[in-house]
């Protein structure tokens, strides 16, 4: 996701908000540059766009993503639980760029708000990065850890309990717009 010109992942199992996530931000003009997939580029520090059909699965939703739904998709997601569309048929997305990686998002569950703490990562948060190994495949083990432990160390690493996407996506953008 590129929010204010800086790369952020959202990291969490699956079902845990992500794509949701994501959606909710495009839909207020963010950059989406991908669905479930990281491209990073340990060399620069740089996110790149992987961008592929989104999944959308019943449950919560920003209300431009409901609004962008065409009615037989929507029927589709409430009777197979499940279906992958293009971003672009929602709602306008300005085409994606790679962007320097800021910050790394840990998704902690859901609450009637929206609540953002800054952390300091540990052996944990490499655990769930593990994902990200695969840009690291011919690497040995020991080289694999060590590029994720540079990843966490040079961005802004944050837990997230999410609140209604809408909410969440207003909140993110006060929290990370105070930043600069």
């Amino acid at each position: 996701m590129g929010m204010f010109g800086e790369g952020t992942i959202f990291v969490g199992p699956g079902s845990a908000g992500k794509s949701t996530t994501a959606l909710a931000l495009a839909a207020r003009g963010h950059n989406f540059l991908s669905d479930e997939v990281a491209g990073y580029v340990p060399a620069c520090g740089d996110l790149i766009p992987f961008r592929r059909p989104v999944g959308i699965k019943p449950g919560p939703r920003a209300d431009a993503v409901t609004r962008g739904l065409a009615p037989e998709v929507a029927k589709q997601i409430e009777r197979d639980g499940f279906v992958r569309i293009d971003v672009n048929s929602l709602f306008p997305v300005a085409p994606p760029s790679p962007l320097l990686l800021r910050r790394v998002v840990f998704l902690r569950g859901f609450a009637e708000h929206p609540r953002l703490e800054r952390i300091r990562p540990g052996r944990s948060e490499i655990v769930e990065l593990q994902p990200l190994m695969s840009s690291f495949l011919n690497a040995p083990h020991s080289r694999r850890v060590f590029e994720l432990t540079r990843l966490l160390s040079s961005a802004k690493v944050y837990q997230l309990h999410l609140g209604e996407p809408d909410v969440t996506a207003a909140y993110l953008e006060e929290m990370f717009g105070c930043e600069k």
